[in-house]
């Protein structure tokens, strides 16, 4: 047998029972009014503004049904699946791009560092053209993919690789690698064992030092990094 009390919160319970459904059938049949009343002043605006027999009449007929919303669903559906695959595929670009750039950067602070170290006690010129041969190569093959390439070959493919900003710092630099290019083919026709000057020696070393502060400015604003 069921106490008093038992069976006092069995009703109560059934009693708020009841009353939650009565509660929850009613704001279900205002929801549903409210639509009906919504879509019937839409479609009465829609006929107002266009002629019933007319194309538009029919299509908002036509989507109005299971059947157009079953399309138009499936527009959206594909549609956000092509949007997914831009992004995906925007993210995959960006990060190859990223460790493109990383490896370019790496090579070229590289072959600067040498250059700078070797000049510092270069004494002849022939120690000045081994200082600057990392304008054509990279003999510590800190990447074997770019070891043979030029300084200004991979100075190219940053270039491709940055907004308008780095672009212009990356013209700066190839422009004084050049320079050097120039200066270094100059060396090449004068005997290696002649003693290197003073003031060519710091001339280089400028030059040098000033590539790697731009190099540092490409690496700091660089779009993608």
């Amino acid at each position: 047998m069921l106490s008093d009390k038992t069976k006092k919160n069995i009703e109560a319970e059934e009693t708020f029972r009841y009353a939650l459904k009565a509660k929850l059938e009613e704001e279900h049949f205002k929801t549903t009014l409210l639509l009906s009343e919504q879509l019937k002043n839409v479609q009465k605006n829609t006929s107002r503004q266009r002629n019933e027999n007319g194309v538009n009449h029919v299509f908002f007929r036509f989507f109005n049904s299971t059947l157009g919303i079953w399309i138009l669903s499936t527009i959206f559906i594909s549609g956000g699946a092509s949007l997914f695959q831009y992004t995906q595929n925007k993210y995959k670009i960006e990060a190859a791009n990223k460790e493109s750039a990383l490896k370019y950067e790496f090579d070229i602070s590289a072959r600067i560092e040498n250059m700078k170290y070797f000049l510092d006690s270069a004494l002849t010129v022939g120690d000045a053209q081994i200082a600057l041969s990392g304008l054509y190569h990279n003999k510590f093959k800190t990447n074997e993919d770019l070891s043979g390439q030029t300084l200004n070959t991979i100075y190219l493919h940053l270039f491709a690789l940055g907004d308008k900003d780095a672009k212009e710092v990356v013209k700066r630099s190839m422009e004084i690698v050049k320079k050097l290019e120039r200066i270094n083919f100059d060396l090449s026709l004068r005997q290696k064992s002649l003693l290197l000057n003073k003031e060519e020696k710091e001339n280089l070393l400028e030059m040098v030092k000033n590539i790697y502060k731009l190099h540092l400015d490409v690496i700091e604003n660089l779009s993608y990094l």
